[in-house]
This record gives C-alpha cells, sequence and structure tokens, in this order.
C-alpha cells in the first residue's frame, strides 16, 4: 500500500502561535546581548598609577608619623616636602626627591579621574558591612560618605585579575578592628578606593587596597594596610602602622620538560618502555625483515619446550 504524506497548510492559529514564539524568542535574544553589553560596560578596569606606582605613602600636603612605622615600597611628598618622625619609619623602600613626588603626583591625578569616571556597577550602602558583607567584582558608589564597621569580604571568583574600585563622593572612615578579606584569587593590588575628600582608617584596623585621596589620609594607632596612601592636596598622617605595597601575583605555569632518546641503545617501546628486540643484524624485531638462517641445534622455545634447527 502506498502512503500518502500529509501535506495540510497550517491554519491561521498555528501561524500566529508560530510567530508569537518567534517574537518572544527574539526578544530574550536580544535581552540578553543587552545584559552581556551592559555588564561588560560595568565591568571595572583596572587604574594605571603612573609614576605613583612605585609608593606605598605620597602625600601633598607633608607625612606626620608617630612612634614605629613599618612601610614597604617608595615614601615622597610634594610640594611639600616635610616628613616629621621620618627617625622612626622603618622604610623598605626610597625616600623620593620633590621632582619625583611631582611626578608621581601627576601620575596619582590621572588615576584618580579615571576611577571616578568608571560607570558603577552597584550604588551601596554607607556601610559596607552592612549588608553587603561579601563584593564581587565591580564599581561600588556612594555619593557622600563611605564606612566600615565590621569585616568585608571581596570574592575574586577564581580570577587573580578581578578588580574592585570603590568611589566615595565625600569620605571613607573604617571603624577600629575592622577588616577587609580577599577571597577566591582576590588580589590588593586589584582594589582602589577613590576618595573625594579624605580617608581615616581605625585603630587596630586591616585594610586592603590604593587609596586614592582628594584631600588628606590618617591611620589611626596600629592600622595596618596592604596598598598605598595616595593623597593628593593633603597631609598623610601615620601612628604606629605597617603599609605594604601591594605586588600582583600571577599563578605558576608550569612546561613539561621535552623527552629525549636515549643516546645509545634500541629506543623503548612506545606501550611498554621497554627496549625493542633486535632482530640480530640491527634491526628491531618485528621491521618485517627476513630471517637469513635457521639457528642449528637446540633453541628455547619459551614456554619450557626446545625445538631443532638446522641450517639451510
Amino acid at each position: 500500500m502506498t502512503s500518502v504524506l500529509d501535506h495540510t497548510a497550517p491554519t491561521s492559529s498555528t501561524r500566529r502561535r508560530l510567530g508569537a514564539a518567534a517574537a518572544a524568542l527574539a526578544l530574550l535574544t536580544t535581552a540578553g546581548l543587552l545584559l552581556d553589553q551592559s555588564s561588560s560596560a560595568r565591568a571595572a578596569t583596572s587604574i594605571d598609577l603612573g609614576a605613583a606606582d612605585g609608593y606605598a605613602v605620597l602625600a601633598g600636603a607633608g607625612i606626620t608619623n608617630t612612634g614605629s612605622t613599618e612601610i614597604t615600597g617608595d615614601l615622597g611628598t610634594a610640594p611639600t616636602p616635610a616628613v616629621t618622625g621620618e627617625s622612626d619609619i622603618v622604610l623598605d623602600g626610597v625616600h623620593r626627591t620633590v621632582p619625583e613626588a611631582t611626578a608621581a603626583q601627576a601620575g596619582l591625578l590621572a588615576a584618580f579621574n579615571a576611577a571616578a569616571a568608571q560607570a558603577p556597577t552597584q550604588t551601596i550602602s554607607a556601610d559596607l558591612a552592612n549588608p553587603a558583607a561579601t563584593l564581587t567584582p565591580g564599581v561600588y558608589t556612594q555619593a557622600t560618605a563611605m564606612g566600615l564597621t565590621g569585616t568585608l569580604t571581596l570574592d575574586g571568583q577564581g580570577n587573580a585579575d578581578s578588580v574592585f574600585i570603590f568611589q566615595a563622593g565625600d569620605t571613607l572612615t573604617t571603624g577600629s578592628a575592622s577588616r577587609i578579606v580577599l577571597t577566591n584569587g582576590a588580589q590588593a593590588c586589584n582594589v582602589y578606593w577613590r576618595v573625594a575628600v579624605s580617608a581615616t582608617l581605625g585603630s587596630d584596623s586591616e585594610f586592603v587596597g590604593t587609596i586614592l585621596a582628594g584631600m588628606t589620609i590618617t591611620l589611626d594607632d596600629r592600622a595596618e594596610v596592604t596598598g598605598r596612601l595616595l593623597a593628593q592636596n593633603g597631609a598623610v598622617t601615620l601612628i604606629d602602622n605597617v603599609i605594604t605595597r601591594p605586588v600582583c601575583s600571577t599563578p605558576p605555569t608550569t612546561t613539561a620538560a621535552p623527552s629525549s632518546p636515549a643516546a645509545d641503545g634500541p629506543a623503548a617501546s612506545a606501550t611498554t618502555g621497554v627496549p625493542a628486540a633486535s632482530g640480530g643484524d640491527g634491526s628491531p624485531a618485528g621491521s618485517g625483515r627476513q630471517v637469513s638462517r635457521v639457528p642449528v641445534g637446540s633453541v628455547d622455545a619459551g614456554d619450557g619446550s626446545s625445538v631443532r634447527g638446522t641450517c639451510e
């Protein structure tokens, strides 16, 4: 029996349903593309510090230190060159001259403006620890004062190049014993704090990131910073602090050493690693060469028995 294919044309209602489904799919696809583009536009990018990169502490109106302070990285101040209490600073770096610090100030100004120009990912509450105790890479902004009273975790999401930028429209103030913790690949070298006016870090606090301040930066007793203190027009005040300029690290890469054949002896089998047997005339067994002579006498067959052969 011959079967007949049904070529019945779709009804108008079916065409309408198919058209609606196609339109919905196109809308979803467009929305997805727009979302991807929007997310890319808001992704934080690293800030070029220029000549200020090597500094741990840079001031515009002098540096004042009280007590024993440890600084890893360069130190400088311009246009005001005064450093009070320098004899109590343990400096693992260079005290830069005024011309060098002036060049660094130009790099700081450019970095300050670049950080301010990045589009915000999210507007956050005045207290970074409430409710956002954990933040992922992005640009976070607060129009007025920004603070931290507890612990803030920055989650790099497995990406060592992830960038965090914080934009404070007025001041940045961290409470006593507050902490910033890095997880999942986040690095201090990729954390930036653009503060329009002044930053104050509380006593015994543990701070992470580079502060780009329009005016002053003040550290209370025993505050520790893994980052940079860069102040444009004001002074930097230190009291028994530890400041360590951050250095980006990259995961180690391993390269397999090339294997080289042995200088002498037969090549090893690719499957067993055992040298291939010789065919007696210098060629390996199984090479396809014909045996020209059959041995005379008893020959071990390998299973405990023997066979005899005679010369041809």
